[in-house]
C-alpha cells in the first residue's frame, strides 16, 4: 500500500497544467494516477498499488501510470528544479521504462525467491574458508542460483542506468542541466530530514507539528541538514526500480561537481519556493496537514501496538532460577573412544613382549615406551572422568529474570546489556554478544571452556552443551527470557521505541535458516533488489 493522497485535477490545478506541458513536449500520455505523500521520493510506476481510502472508506486500488510526488520535496525544490525532476519522471512513460520494469520485476522476484528456498538450511557449515568450500561442494545448488541472481542483477542495473540517463537526458530538454543536478543533491538532504522528522514522529507522535513538509523545508540550508557532497554515492529511491548513483547522473549531463553546485543544493528555502509550489494546489497547507494528521496516526497505532506487545512480553511467566547442566554426553563418547585406544594399545605392547617373537622381545624397550604412554592415556582419562563428575551436579549457567550467573565468570550478566545471541548446536557453542558500553565480566577460570572475547565483545561457552536441550529449545528459551526481561525494561524507563534483542536463528543446527538473505538485498551492484 502506498501511503500517499491521490490528487485530482480540483485538488492540484496548476500541477495538472504543468504536467499536461511537460507529457506534450515529451509525447507521452498523462498518468492515470497521481498521488502526493511525504515517505517516498519521486516515482513513476505501472504496478497496481492501493492507496488510503477517506476517513472509514476501504483502500482504493489504482492501475496504470501513477506518478508520486513527496510534498516535503516539493516544496524545497524552486521552479526550474521541479519542472526538471517532473520531466525526468514523465520521461519514463514515454519511454514506456515502467513497462519495461513490470515485466523483468516478477523475474527478480522469482530468481530472489528461488535462491532463497535453496540456501536453507539445517546446519550451520561455519564461517571459515574450508567450511564454505565444504557447503559449497555438498550443495552446488545453492551456488548455482545465487551466481545466476547475481549476473541478472548486473544485467538490470546495465539497462536501468541507461533508462534513467535517456530520461536525464529528456529530462534537461524541458528544464536544465544544472536544475537536474542540484535537484538529486537536494532530494537526498530533504529524503534526510524526512527520515529524521519521521523517526521523532513515531518515538513522540504527540509532541510534532502535524506539517512535516513544512518542517523539513524549514530546516534546509541548515548545518543540520547535512553535506550535499555526502549524497553523490546516493542512488534514488524507488520502490520497484533502481537508479545510478547522483555523480554518475550529474556527470553525464555535463555539470561540473564543484563549490556553486554544492551551494546551489544547499541553499535555505526561500520565501518564494514554497509559494511557487503552493500555487500548484488549491489546497496546499489542508493537503500536508492531512498527510502529517495520517503519518502521525499511524505512529500513534504502532506505538500502542508495541507497547501492547511489550506488555504481552513483560508479563510472560519466566522462572525465578533455571540451572543448566552440562550434557555428558559428548565428553562420555570422548573419554570411552581415547580410553579404549589407550588400553588397546597398552595391552597389545606388553603381551607382544611377553609372547612375541624374538624381534618382539627385542623392541621390549619401545614397547614398554608405548606401554607407559597408554598408561599414562588411561590415567588422563580416569582424572578427566573424576572431574566431570564431580562438576556433574554444579550448572554451568543459571537463567534468572534479570540475567545469568556462572561459575565462569563473576557476577551478573543482565539481559539487558546482552545485544545478541547465538546458539550453534553443530559446534556446541553458546555465544552471548554484548551492547556498546556494557561491563564485561571477569574470568574466574573455572570453566576452561568459557572465554570472553574483548575486541567481539562477546560471552562464550564452546563445547558446552545444556542437558536435555535441543539447539531450537535452548534458542527459545534464551530468546524468551532476554525479551522478558528488555519488554519489563523500557515499560519502566517509558521508553517509546526499543530495540529488540536479536538472535542468531542461522546458527542452529535444527532451526531452518537461509545464507541467501544478506546477498539477496546485497548484490555484486551494490543495491538492494526491487520488491
Amino acid at each position: 500500500q502506498l501511503k500517499a493522497a491521490r490528487l485530482t485535477e480540483a485538488h492540484a490545478p496548476g500541477l495538472f497544467t504543468l504536467l499536461r506541458g511537460l507529457a506534450r513536449d515529451l509525447d507521452t500520455a498523462m498518468p492515470d494516477t497521481v498521488a502526493a505523500g511525504l515517505e517516498q521520493g519521486f516515482f513513476v510506476s505501472s504496478c497496481p498499488m492501493l492507496l488510503p481510502g477517506q476517513e472509514g472508506e476501504a483502500s482504493l486500488a489504482v492501475g496504470g501510470r501513477t506518478l508520486h510526488l513527496p510534498l516535503p520535496a516539493v516544496a524545497a525544490l524552486d521552479r526550474d528544479e521541479l519542472q526538471t525532476v517532473l520531466a525526468h519522471e514523465m520521461a519514463h512513460f514515454s519511454g514506456e521504462d515502467t513497462e519495461y520494469s513490470m515485466y523483468f520485476s516478477p523475474l527478480y522476484a522469482g530468481l530472489e525467491q528461488g535462491a532463497r528456498a535453496m540456501s536453507l538450511r539445517r546446519v550451520d557449515w561455519g564461517g571459515t574458508w574450508p567450511d564454505r568450500m565444504l557447503e559449497r561442494v555438498v550443495h552446488p545448488h545453492t551456488v548455482l542460483a545465487v551466481h545466476a541472481y547475481r549476473r541478472f542483477d548486473i544485467v538490470v542495473a546495465h539497462w536501468s542506468r541507461l533508462r534513467e540517463l535517456e530520461a536525464d537526458r529528456l529530462a534537461v530538454r524541458c528544464g536544465s542541466a544544472a536544475a537536474l543536478a542540484s535537484s538529486l543533491l537536494r532530494v537526498g538532504l530533504v529524503a534526510d530530514l524526512v527520515d529524521t522528522a519521521l523517526d521523532a514522529v513515531a518515538k513522540q507522535p504527540g509532541d510534532i507539528q502535524a506539517d512535516i513538509a513544512a518542517a523539513v523545508a524549514a530546516r534546509l540550508g541548515q548545518a543540520a541538514a547535512g553535506d550535499p557532497a555526502s549524497h553523490l554515492g546516493d542512488c534514488a529511491r524507488h520502490p520497484t526500480d533502481s537508479h545510478p548513483p547522483a555523480r554518475q547522473r550529474i556527470e553525464a549531463a555535463h555539470v561540473a561537481i564543484d563549490a556553486a553546485l554544492m551551494a546551489r543544493a544547499a541553499r535555505p528555502v526561500t520565501e518564494a519556493e514554497p509559494r511557487a509550489a503552493q500555487a500548484l494546489f488549491a489546497d496546499w497547507a489542508g493537503l500536508s496537514l492531512s498527510l502529517g494528521d495520517s503519518v502521525r496516526d499511524r505512529a500513534l497505532t504502532q506505538r500502542q501496538a508495541r507497547r501492547d506487545e511489550l506488555r504481552e512480553d513483560a508479563g510472560r511467566a519466566v522462572p525465578e532460577a533455571t540451572p543448566l547442566h552440562a550434557s555428558l554426553v559428548r565428553p562420555v563418547i570422548l573419554l570411552v573412544l581415547f580410553g579404549s585406544i589407550c588400553l588397546a594399545m597398552s595391552v597389545i605392547c606388553i603381551l607382544s613382549a611377553l609372547y612375541g617373537g624374538e624381534q618382539d622381545r627385542e623392541a621390549w624397550r619401545l614397547l614398554a615406551a608405548f606401554t607407559v604412554v597408554g598408561a599414562a592415556g588411561l590415567g588422563g582419562t580416569a582424572l578427566w572422568a573424576a572431574r566431570l563428575w564431580r562438576g556433574h551436579g554444579s550448572p554451568f549457567l543459571v537463567l534468572s529474570k534479570d540475567g545469568m550467573q556462572s561459575p565462569g565468570f563473576s557476577g551478573t550478566l543482565r539481559w539487558v546489556d546482552i545485544q545478541g545471541i547465538a546458539v550453534g548446536g553443530v559446534h556446541a557453542e553458546i555465544a552471548f554478544v554484548l551492547r556498546p558500553g556494557a561491563v564485561l565480566p571477569t574470568r574466574t577460570g573455572r570453566i576452561r571452556r568459557m572465554s570472553i572475547d574483548v575486541g567481539k565483545r562477546a560471552v562464550r561457552f564452546a563445547g558446552i552443551w545444556p542437558r536435555g536441550l535441543s539447539a531450537t529449545s535452548l534458542q527459545a528459551l534464551l530468546q524468551r527470557h532476554a525479551e522478558a526481561a528488555r519488554a519489563r525494561d523500557h515499560l519502566a524507563h517509558e521508553i517509546d521505541a526499543p530495540e529488540t534483542v536479536w538472535v542468531e536463528r542461522g546458527v542452529s543446527s535444527t532451526e531452518t535458516c537461509s545464507t541467501f538473505a544478506v546477498e539477496a538485498v546485497d548484490p555484486v551492484s551494490g543495491r538492494p533488489a526491487p520488491r
